[in-house]
């Protein structure tokens, strides 16, 4: 439970700043699409309710819009599982990005050798 400043009345998390492994909550997955340009897209968060309508800009648009939310829950652990044996049983966000057959863009930044 949260209290109208964002923070959590026995844990002290700040709901708008960073979230570190112990406000962990499990690994949710935020999928919008926004009701201007369309744009479908997906935050993936440690925090059940940390991403809202209204709070979350269309990266497209640049805006707060009207949009569709669903939320799927990948895990329901509050530590991290590093196990490749439970691979399917509880998802780990390094699990599921890259998503599919993705492609690394030529825009990315990569750590110097």
């Amino acid at each position: 439970m949260l209290s109208e400043s964002g923070v959590g009345p026995l844990e002290g998390i700040n709901v708008d700043g960073p979230v570190m492994l112990a406000d962990r909550e499990g690994v949710f997955v935020h999928s919008f699409k926004c009701l201007e340009c369309r744009l479908e897209f997906a935050l993936f968060s440690w925090r059940r309710g940390r991403h809202r309508v209204g709070s979350v800009y269309c990266p497209e648009c640049g805006r707060q819009t009207r949009m569709l939310h669903w939320r799927a829950t990948f895990s329901s652990s509050r530590t991290m599982i590093l196990d490749d044996s439970r691979l399917g049983e509880s998802l780990e966000i390094y699990d599921v990005v890259p998503v599919g057959d993705a492609d690394l863009m030529d825009d990315s930044s990569l750590p110097e050798s």
